[in-house]
């Protein structure tokens, strides 16, 4: 697997069939991005995200170059740390390691090459799967808040979730 830069023209087709539903796109990226999707809301996002955070997006390719996920991903200077956002995996490649393997990748970049001391992500408390993935590359929750999203008549909390360069289950 390898880390690229995100290209909207080429890569949003993939982004595209990953987020197919409302809800998931509602656990992918708390509405922050318009739903539905679409190029040019996904571009005004991550240009505005650029601005505001200096937050980069980043494709995880296999191999062969075909992309199976994304994120995006910035750095507070003033506190030395890094925050992953809108993490996303190809749904039909979910379950095979290959989210582990992207997050390895974005904690090898975020700690060796940005040098920051910790990364951090929210997540939903209803997204069990992501929870799970995100314990086995090392993130710990640090704290819950209830009912911070709705979607329909749920009520979904948000889980802030920490890892330091000394957490990394396999340093």
């Amino acid at each position: 697997m390898r880390l690229r830069p995100y290209i909207n023209e080429t890569d949003y087709q993939y982004l595209e069939k990953w987020i197919d539903s409302e809800r998931l796109h509602a656990l992918w990226c708390a509405n922050l991005i318009p739903y539905p999707l679409s190029k040019e809301g996904l571009e005004e996002t991550l240009t505005g995200d650029a601005v505001k955070w200096e937050a980069n997006a980043f494709v995880a390719t296999e191999n062969t170059g075909t992309p199976v996920g994304f994120f995006s991903y910035s750095v507070n200077h003033s506190e030395n740390s890094g925050f992953l956002r809108y993490i996303v995996l190809d749904k039909e490649k979910r379950g095979a390691g290959l989210g582990r393997q992207m997050l390895a990748l974005a904690l090898k970049y975020a700690f060796e090459i940005t040098d920051v001391s910790l990364v951090s992500l929210n997540v939903f408390d209803v997204n069990e799967k992501a929870r799970k993935c995100y314990a086995k590359v090392g993130f710990s929750e640090k704290s819950v808040t209830e009912n911070s999203f709705s979607f329909g008549n749920e009520k979904w909390g948000r889980c802030h979730l920490e890892i330091g360069a000394d957490d990394l289950p396999c340093k």
